[in-house]
């Protein structure tokens, strides 16, 4: 994939490959693009063209083209190509119009979640929570690590520090430090850029659970860098394509 897109040289040879293993793909190398919503996508077409079911045809079109045109138009940069490429200039507006609106609901997503976050907070400190309220608050799980790697950060509705995670390792570098007196290095840091994917705050119990809802915070789309143990870092490159 990486050769078709132009990022790689080398020649290039085709293998079969199903539909979720290029999201994956797709998701690591062209970001902020989402295999969850990709698959969504094309679950819902699948249905529609294979089987019994409605499929995209249930989803209404003001909510369906946003969600399509948020994806679509990430990859098209990695072509050298852009809007008007894939519909013709007389349905750029058209296009430019959805993906308008699939950002403002991503920001209202946010606020959503936010003042939700800032509400239960205020009640359960005041004594306003009903008992059933209440102990499902303390009975929330103990913010245990979701995914491979975490830093902490400061939430966004509570100010207090929370937990911004991730799984995909975006860059990695090895440093050495403290030359003896032959010149050999005697010592070895290792850190990792990672991509934040998921945010959680253990006081209000805000979770930011999308690349894009992250992104619309101050946590940023840079992602955090965290050290790890030299003699845990994989190797550079992935395997070929399997069929998963």
């Amino acid at each position: 994939m990486l050769k078709a897109a132009g990022l790689i040289e080398g020649e290039a040879h085709f293998t079969t490959a199903r539909a979720s293993t290029i999201f994956k793909r797709c998701q690591k190398v062209f970001r902020p693009f989402s295999e969850e919503e990709a698959s969504k996508i094309s679950s819902g077409r699948n249905e529609y063209l294979h089987g019994a079911a409605l499929g995209i045809t249930g989803i209404p079109a003001h909510v369906w083209w946003p969600r399509f045109w948020a994806q679509a138009h990430i990859l098209l940069p990695a072509q050298g190509a852009d809007i008007s490429d894939l519909v013709g200039p007389e349905r750029v507006n058209t296009v430019e119009v959805h993906l308008a609106q699939n950002k403002k609901n991503i920001e209202h997503q946010l606020t959503s979640r936010i003042e939700a976050a800032k509400l239960s907070l205020a009640r359960f400190r005041d004594g306003r929570m009903s008992g059933s309220e209440q102990a499902k608050w303390q009975a929330a799980p103990r913010w245990a690590p979701v995914l491979d790697y975490s830093t902490e950060a400061t939430c966004p509705a509570c100010s207090n520090i929370g937990r911004l995670e991730g799984s995909e390792i975006v860059d990695r570098r090895v440093t050495h430090y403290g030359a003896d007196d032959r010149d050999h290095f005697v010592g070895t840091i290792a850190e990792i850029d990672v991509s934040a994917d998921y945010f959680s705050c253990p006081t209000c119990h805000l979770v930011l659970d999308r690349f894009e809802l992250i992104c619309e915070t101050e946590l940023g789309e840079e992602g955090f860098t965290v050290e790890v143990d030299p003699e845990d870092l994989e190797e550079w490159f992935e395997p070929e394509y399997g069929n998963d």
